[in-house]
């Protein structure tokens, strides 16, 4: 097969890499990525976080132990289709690693000996620009970069906007800037 050489003007390489930038910055909507939008939904997230940071949160059944609660431990990533511009916020979803504040010892075992790591995953829907009465709430085995997304536990009654940081700051994310 023979090589072909192609001669570009300096305008149709700048057309081409103007082309290729702006085809990484289209979304699934074939909207632009909004950089205001990523730095609103990134500092909620994070505000967020804050608030939850250490909070030992009851949780339910976790594996082979009844009962349990979770330390959340560190925020690990968010949503991103909703950094489109002009995409409407249907859900927002925040994603933290979490361990487990018992272990399922034998009556020889120090505490620390087996952890427990999962990732949790709180998810605030809106409807016409309302958050949801409560957060929908999913917890994965596995640990943060090994999560078993078949390994999902539901948790036992309902969790409350309390518990996850506040309504107030879930609400926030109905409107973005545009």
């Amino acid at each position: 097969m023979a090589k072909k050489i192609i001669r570009l003007t300096e305008s149709d390489l700048t057309r081409l890499v103007q082309r290729v930038i702006e085809e990484q910055n289209t979304g699934q909507y074939g909207n632009y990525r909004d950089p205001q939008r990523i730095s609103f939904f990134n500092n909620l997230a994070n505000q967020i976080f804050s608030k939850i940071k250490g909070k030992k949160l009851f949780f339910g059944n976790i594996g082979a132990l009844k009962d349990n609660s979770i330390l959340i431990q560190q925020y690990v990533d968010r949503n991103h289709a909703i950094n489109e511009q002009h995409s409407p916020v249907k859900e927002f979803n925040l994603y933290f690693c979490v361990r487990r504040t018992e272990e399922d010892l034998y009556p020889n075992e120090k505490f620390g000996a087996r952890p427990w790591y999962g990732l949790l995953l709180v998810t605030g829907n809106y409807t016409n620009g309302k958050l949801a009465s409560s957060p929908v709430v999913k917890l994965f085995g596995g640990g943060c970069k090994n999560t078993d997304f078949n390994l999902e536990m539901e948790p036992k009654g309902t969790w409350t906007w309390d518990m996850v940081g506040g309504s107030d700051l879930w609400s926030k994310a109905a409107n973005p800037p545009n």
